[in-house]
C-alpha cells in the first residue's frame, strides 16, 4: 500500500493542524481476534500471558483433553454441539494448561484446579499419566502446533464477552537511509478487567469462576469437580443456572421476568454460547471502495473541496427498525432484565450488547457519523 495515496487519506479540513482527530472503533480489538488468531500467535499468546489469567479465557471447555477422554460440558445440550467445535482449540483446556507456566498457575488455581479437574482425572484410565505430562511439556513452537495439528485443531476461537476489555497495539517501521528504524504507532488500546460490570457471565461465568466456587467454602460448587465422568460431578442433579442463582450475585431468586423468559427462549443461563459474528467480506469491500472512491474525488479538486467542507458535520444516529419509531422504549440489553432504565422510557433503546457490561440507564444505542458516511449509501444507490 502506497501510504500517500489521496484514496488513503483522512477526511480532514485544510486547516493546517499538525494534529487531527483520527476516529477508531472501540470494538477493534475484539473485531480482529478471528484475523489474529492463528494457533502460532495463540500458543505463544499463551506461553507469555500472565499464567493466573488463562481461567479468564472467554471460553467453555467440551474436553480436558485433545483425545476427547474426559467430558467438561455443563449441559447434555452443549455437550452436543461440542462437535461442531471439534477443530477449535478453545474447546480443550488442555491448549491451556500445556502452554501455562505451571508455577504461577499453581500459585493461583493450584487447589482449586485440583479438585474440579485433575483429582477425578487422576482416578481413570490413563488419568495421572496425561496429569503429569502436561507439566513437562516442552515443544518448539512448530512442534506444538504441529501437535495441535495432529489432533485435528485448526483454529481457535474463544466466545464474545464484556467482562474484560481487549488492547492492541500496531505499528508501523520506519527506516531512514542508514537503516535506523523507528516504530510509529497506529492504534493503542489498553486492556482492563470489569469484573462487578460484567452481563456476559449470566450466559457462562468463565471457568475462573466456576474455580472460584469450587473453593468457596459455602458454595454449591464447593468441592465439587467439573468432568463429567467423576462420581462427585457437580452438575449430575443440578445446572449451573442454579448455582449462579444460589450465590446470588450473577442471578437473583427470584429470577428478573424478562431474564426468565429469556432462559427459556436460548437454554438456562450459564450454558449459552456467545459467537462474535464477522463482518461480511463483500460488505467490508464495498466500504472501502466507496471511501476511496470520494476521498480520491475530493482530493483531486479544489472546486469540490471548496463545495464540500462548508457541509462537512457530525450526524448523531439512532438507529432501530422504523416499526419501533412511535413506541415507548425500555430497555434494550437483553442481559440487562426488565426495565433497567430506572422507570424512564425512552424513543430509542439502550445498547444492546455493551462491552463495557453496564446496566444503565442513558446509555442509548447511539452512533456518530460524519456526512462522508451519509454519502456513501447514496453513491451505492
Amino acid at each position: 500500500m502506497q501510504i500517500n495515496d489521496p484514496r488513503h487519506g483522512l477526511f480532514a479540513t485544510t486547516n493546517n493542524v499538525t494534529q487531527e482527530s483520527v476516529l477508531s472503533s472501540a470494538l477493534y480489538a475484539t473485531a480482529i481476534q478471528d484475523q489474529v488468531n492463528s494457533l502460532n500467535n495463540v500458543i505463544q499468546g499463551l506461553r507469555v500471558m500472565d499464567s493466573c489469567n488463562l481461567p479468564w479465557i472467554a471460553t467453555a471447555y467440551c474436553y480436558a483433553d485433545f483425545d476427547q477422554r474426559w467430558h467438561m460440558a455443563y449441559s447434555t445440550q452443549r455437550q452436543q454441539r461440542c462437535l461442531a467445535e471439534a477443530t477449535n482449540g478453545a474447546v480443550y483446556m488442555e491448549a491451556m494448561l500445556r502452554n501455562a507456566n505451571w508455577p504461577t498457575l499453581t500459585r493461583c488455581w493450584g487447589t482449586a484446579l485440583e479438585t474440579a479437574v485433575f483429582s477425578g482425572i487422576r482416578g481413570t484410565n490413563g488419568g495421572t499419566a496425561w496429569v503429569q505430562s502436561l507439566q513437562s511439556t516442552s515443544l518448539s513452537m512448530v512442534d506444538e502446533v504441529a501437535y495441535w495439528q495432529a489432533h485435528h485443531i485448526t483454529r481457535f476461537a474463544t466466545q464474545w464477552q464484556n467482562y474484560k476489555l481487549l488492547g492492541v497495539t500496531e505499528t508501523f517501521v520506519v527506516a531512514n537511509a542508514m537503516g535506523t528504524s523507528f516504530p510509529i504507532t497506529l492504534k493503542r488500546t489498553d486492556s482492563s478487567f470489569h469484573l462487578s460490570a460484567a452481563t456476559s457471565f449470566k450466559m457462562y461465568w468463565s471457568f475462573a469462576n466456576d474455580l472460584l466456587q469450587v473453593g468457596t467454602n459455602g458454595s454449591s460448587l464447593s468441592g465439587m469437580s467439573l468432568v463429567q465422568q467423576t462420581r462427585n460431578y457437580a452438575y449430575t442433579n443440578s445446572t449451573l443456572q442454579n448455582a449462579m442463582m444460589a450465590g446470588g450475585a450473577v442471578l437473583a431468586s427470584p429470577m428478573d421476568p424478562a431474564l426468565y423468559l429469556l432462559s427459556i427462549t436460548l437454554g438456562p443461563f450459564g450454558v449459552v454460547d456467545m459467537k462474535r459474528v464477522a463482518v461480511p467480506d463483500g460488505l467490508l469491500d464495498l466500504y472501502r471502495a466507496m471511501s476511496r472512491f470520494l476521498n480520491s474525488k475530493l482530493s483531486s479538486s479544489d472546486a469540490i473541496q471548496q463545495a464540500y467542507w462548508p457541509i462537512h458535520a457530525l450526524f448523531y444516529l439512532k438507529p432501530q427498525p422504523q416499526a419501533w419509531d412511535t413506541l415507548n422504549l425500555y430497555g434494550g440489553d437483553i442481559n440487562c432484565g426488565l426495565n433497567y432504565g430506572a422507570g424512564n422510557y425512552w424513543n430509542a433503546p439502550f445498547q444492546f450488547f455493551s462491552r463495557n457490561g453496564l446496566c444503565v440507564s442513558f446509555v442509548t444505542l447511539q452512533r456518530k457519523l460524519w456526512n462522508e458516511y451519509m454519502l456513501e449509501p447514496l453513491i451505492y444507490n
